[in-house]
């Protein structure tokens, strides 16, 4: 158990107690890590402005909610989330409401008794200093207040609720009042899980579940989330929605020309160690995808000097990016990997936290890297095909 996660789970205990039937740590667990792996005073300071100036207005989803549909729900505006969630809803085979919670109207609201109210409370812990009285002070008003206004609304009820992500904000709230209120609730499953040495804050995605039900991938995810104690029937074999085939890899003589896509910023330093590992492989051509999270022009001043090393623009979408002329590619820590794979494209992986979720052994050394790429060159792209058909059917549930 890392020093940070341990930090996570004492204040999360510590706000372990209901407040109108909702559990404040459960309902608080992102905000919780959020300030566990950000030390930083801009960051307490940033964030308590922003939560003062957070008040939800529901009452849109009463416009939006039938109770003989179902509501999907999902909250980062990133095109990849809303793709996933209207596959979710087309393999469901459902009738649905799909609605982007971010689009919820905030206004401007400070309540003093709140605030006195929830300071009461954080004081009495012996594990939050300083500052961090403040911030969890206004973090818990917040809540209660978003707890008042969801009651006062008296939302109406779908036939069923499917989060992105029950584990974290809005959709958390969300999943815990249709449960109160008798609605079955799902949680989908957006990237792969891992059990062990998860890092945080991903590993809340397993840890703070609260749908009743999870739609699961493939078995490499239900095995590892049974490992770290999700019990098995709350957990669905559902398969990936957003891929149907897998395009067969074609065996080259040489591989020449890698496609690299990079971890987000919480793993930059190992992101920076990679680059640097592929500066002194100059017979490769090397082009670059950062992951949203990162910053493109940081990035160009590393890799600028370096002539066999390209930087893809961060306009060009993924799906564009695999139909080129790949003859492999490199991953660090994202559910790319699966996608270059199911586009033809043979995958190593660096340093991730689990052998069991890459195609071949982890690298974290250049020898280990020509060691895969003269495997691919001589054997035959039959066995590899088949490897990979094996592989991708255990980890996203794909045949």
């Amino acid at each position: 158990m890392t020093t940070k996660y341990k930090k996570y789970k004492e204040l999360k205990k510590f706000f372990n107690f209901e407040y109108r039937g909702f559990n404040m740590g459960e309902v608080m667990a992102m905000d919780i890590m959020a300030s566990v792996c950000n030390k930083n005073f801009s960051f307490y300071l940033r964030h308590s402005i922003s939560l003062i100036y957070r008040k939800k207005n529901f009452s849109i989803l009463n416009d939006i909610i039938d109770e003989d549909l179902s509501l999907n729900t999902y909250t980062p505006n990133r095109e990849y989330h809303r793709e996933l969630t209207e596959k979710y809803v087309k393999k469901l085979n459902i009738n649905s409401r799909i609605f982007f919670l971010n689009s919820l109207r905030s206004e401007r609201y400070f309540d003093i008794k709140y605030f006195f109210s929830s300071m009461k409370i954080v004081l009495r812990s012996d594990n939050i200093f300083a500052l961090k009285y403040i911030y969890f002070s206004i973090l818990l008003s917040h809540h209660k207040i978003l707890i008042d206004l969801i009651l006062k609304e008296n939302i109406k009820l779908p036939k069923s609720y499917y989060a992105f992500n029950s584990s974290t904000g809005l959709e958390s709230l969300l999943t815990l009042y249709f449960k109160q209120k008798g609605v079955n609730t799902y949680s989908l499953q957006h990237g792969l899980y891992f059990s062990l040495n998860n890092p945080v804050p991903n590993i809340i995605n397993i840890e703070n579940i609260l749908a009743d039900k999870v739609l699961c991938w493939g078995n490499y995810s239900i095995e590892e989330m049974v490992k770290f104690g999700v019990k098995k029937d709350r957990l669905i074999q559902f398969g990936n929605p957003k891929y149907t085939k897998i395009i067969p890899y074609i065996k080259k003589n040489c591989l020449k020309r890698c496609l690299v896509l990079l971890s987000r910023q919480e793993c930059n330093k190992g992101n920076i160690q990679l680059i640097s590992m592929l500066t002194t492989m100059k017979n490769i051509k090397f082009d670059i995808k950062l992951h949203s999270t990162l910053n493109f022009e940081y990035y160009k001043n590393v890799t600028s000097q370096f002539t066999h090393i390209n930087l893809i623009e961060n306009n060009i979408l993924l799906s564009e990016i695999f139909k080129k002329d790949y003859d492999f590619s490199i991953t660090y820590n994202t559910t790319t990997h699966y996608e270059s794979l199911i586009s033809g494209i043979v995958s190593f992986g660096y340093d991730f936290e689990s052998d069991g979720g890459i195609l071949f052994k982890k690298f974290t050394h250049i020898n280990e890297i020509y060691k895969h790429i003269n495997y691919c060159i001589t054997t035959d792209h039959n066995i590899i095909n088949k490897k990979i058909e094996r592989f991708i059917f255990y980890t996203l549930g794909v045949k």
